[in-house]
């Protein structure tokens, strides 16, 4: 069991209780080309790690998501299913980590889930920082476990809000 699990159960949360899982890194780039964010993509894992996460914990959470990048353009349509194959027609659509991975890639500034930002340094240079949120029920985070190493985990309840690293 890993640790931060249980740390989040001697917490004595409610099982539907949000969690917040944030996920962080950056690289230095050049401003005058204005290609910071897609430099920072290549750059670090955050997509990558994003996409892992939401495939691993799956559930609703999952769904979710997929839900929400398909609303926004970022994730193609799913194809309709042959006259062979059944579907139920309240199975919502479903992406893997690739398909997830890639959708936020080509169409990061669709999305909502990673947000960027730059520092600065001076005219030509800077910092962008690429943080990845998500917004998790406490139950299915436990159900899951996923690997949450380099991630940041935050739970409020009672006016108390706990950080731990994953």
């Amino acid at each position: 069991m890993s640790d931060y699990i249980e740390k989040l159960r001697g917490l004595g949360l409610a099982e539907k209780a949000d969690v917040t899982l944030s996920y962080e890194d950056g690289c230095d780039v050049f401003l005058m080309n204005e290609t910071e964010v897609e430099d920072a993509i290549r750059e670090t894992d955050v997509i990558g790690q994003f996409a892992r996460v939401v495939e691993e914990i799956g559930g609703d959470t999952h769904r979710r998501v997929v839900e929400e990048l398909l609303d926004a353009g970022v994730l193609p349509e799913p194809d309709e299913p042959d006259e062979d194959e059944e579907r139920d027609e309240d199975e919502p659509p479903t992406a893997g980590e690739t398909e997830i991975r890639e959708g936020i890639e080509e169409n990061f500034f669709d999305q909502e889930f990673i947000e960027s930002s730059v520092k600065r340094h001076d005219y030509k240079r800077g910092y962008c920082t690429l943080t990845a949120t998500l917004t998790v029920p406490l139950n299915e985070l436990l159900d899951a476990e996923p690997d949450l190493s380099g991630w940041t985990i935050e739970v409020s309840a009672k006016g108390v809000s706990t950080r731990i690293e994953g």
